[in-house]
């Protein structure tokens, strides 16, 4: 039961962020509003909610990819059990990094 209360409370205050955010970043009056607008009806043609939806996106999947990462960090400490351990543990670091280095450099663009 403590759980869901929890799970709640965390919903809402990262709700609070995105809308302050929001808010704050672009402008936007009342950014719960147009959030419910942009939910009931979505109209392509205003700007606002264009810039909602594409934010809302990306907003969610950095949270989405954050979790992940945190996910993965936790198993790692937990199969080396060692507090302390990080990507670098692995080589997981490097190993992006190369990966990046050789998408950047046989880039079509």
């Amino acid at each position: 039961m403590k759980f869901k209360y929890v799970l709640w409370t965390v919903t809402a205050l990262i709700l609070l962020i995105i809308f302050g955010f929001l808010s704050l970043t672009f402008g936007m009056k009342n950014s719960l509003v147009v959030f419910l607008e942009v939910i009931v009806n979505y109209d392509k043609t205003n700007p606002e909610h264009i810039i909602f939806i594409s934010h809302l996106a990306r907003v969610l999947v950095a949270v989405s990819v954050g979790a992940s990462l945190a996910l993965a960090g936790f198993i790692m400490q937990l199969q080396y059990k060692n507090d302390l351990a990080d990507p670098t543990l692995m080589g997981v670091s490097d190993g992006s990094a190369l990966a990046i280095v050789i998408g950047m450099i046989f880039m079509l663009n």
